[in-house]
């Protein structure tokens, strides 16, 4: 494929999303979910070759092209719906679509959530702490994809989740830290508070239907976080979580007794 089909079909890409996105949760016809899969898949394609071809040198201009362009203007709208999940999976989109969509989710990079252009959200609680716009906007759309009845779902969430976590575990604990400021001890090594997000999810003593426990996927994303932080910070983050490891346990125990469950848990590429 010459540069000029490659543009062409980047081009074509993004114009198709731009027109899906135009209806997106107010045209339920078969057509226009087929089209939206067919566009989603299209960038789950284009991704996976430029993965692919990272390391020949010939495709560096429109590896660099697709990042600078083509990848953020798609992504952005696949993001949104993603996060718009919540609202219309029941009624406007087919699960082929759920599931493509899902897929192209696992080519969201931290860089990316950093920029992306979202529709704000707040929570009162999470503005009393001084969570910025942008982090709510990710975050709040989370709670109920973690909960999701689709593991796919749950899946491409916790991907999501564990690119904020570091962030969302900084801003709950930056006010305790610049309170403290005059203290003598490392701020490093002060108490710390599970981000609230996560506490939701921790505390909620509901029977879940999902297939995957969100407790058990907010401790991985916590997990997964704490390489990001020096010793005492990680000391003081498991002493935080240590309240909640009586509920998790059953639940990470309860995959070993599900063979079929524990390999689908464990074989999922979370990058």
């Amino acid at each position: 494929m010459d540069t000029a089909m490659r543009d062409f079909l980047c081009c074509a890409l993004v114009t198709s999303l731009e027109s899906a996105n135009t209806f997106w949760g107010q045209c339920k016809s078969r057509s226009y979910v087929l089209f939206s899969r067919l566009s989603v898949g299209l960038f789950n394609e284009c991704a996976q070759m430029i993965e692919n071809t990272r390391d020949n040198v010939e495709l560096a201009p429109f590896r660099q092209d697709w990042s600078d362009f083509f990848c953020p203007t798609a992504q952005n709208i696949l993001l949104t719906w993603f996060l718009g999940l919540t609202s219309y999976q029941e009624n406007s989109h087919s699960i082929a679509l759920q599931n493509t969509l899902c897929l192209s989710i696992n080519y969201i990079t931290e860089e990316f959530i950093q920029t992306a252009s979202l529709q704000p959200v707040f929570d009162v609680e999470l503005d009393l702490l001084n969570y910025d716009e942008h982090l709510q906007s990710v975050v709040i759309p989370l709670h109920a994809l973690i909960n999701s009845p689709f593991a796919d779902v749950q899946i491409a969430a916790l991907r999501i989740l564990k690119l904020i976590t570091r962030d969302m575990l900084k801003t709950q604990n930056k006010r305790n830290e610049e309170d403290d400021l005059g203290d003598e001890k490392l701020s490093s090594s002060h108490q710390k508070y599970l981000p609230v997000p996560f506490t939701r999810i921790l505390d909620d003593t509901m029977t879940s239907s999902c297939i995957l426990s969100p407790k058990l996927l907010i401790w991985d994303a916590f997990i997964n976080s704490l390489n990001q932080f020096e010793l005492l910070e990680r000391v003081a983050y498991c002493n935080a979580m240590g309240p909640y490891m009586d509920q998790i346990m059953p639940h990470l125990f309860g995959l070993l007794q599900d063979s079929d469950k524990f390999k689908f848990f464990y074989s999922l590429d979370y990058r």
